[in-house]
């Protein structure tokens, strides 16, 4: 598992930039990562995305550095946990 670069920068002090994506695209999570963004938030509450596509976006931002986090349809433990499962490291609620 890659680490988590936000947390970290966070937890240094440092001044911490990420990008909210609405496309169900890990070509467009891979680019915000080959920019510099240091996290990036997954919109599930707006978007449909399916669990594959998810997991594609997970594993593109983790390639590139970026930390993974996902904004869940509602505030449930129990809808949040497969996405986790799936390598996200954080929820944007």
């Amino acid at each position: 598992m890659a680490g988590n670069r936000a947390k970290e920068k966070l937890l240094a002090g440092e001044l911490v930039v990420g990008t909210h994506i609405s496309f169900p695209s890990p070509a467009i999570a891979e680019l915000c990562g080959l920019l510099g963004f240091d996290f990036v938030i997954i919109d599930l509450e707006h978007v449909l995305f399916n669990p594959e596509t998810f997991t594609d976006i997970v594993r593109a931002a983790e390639n590139t550095g970026m930390t993974p986090i996902f904004r869940p349809i509602k505030n449930d433990a129990e809808l949040m946990l497969p996405y986790l499962d799936a390598g996200a490291m954080g929820v944007w609620a």
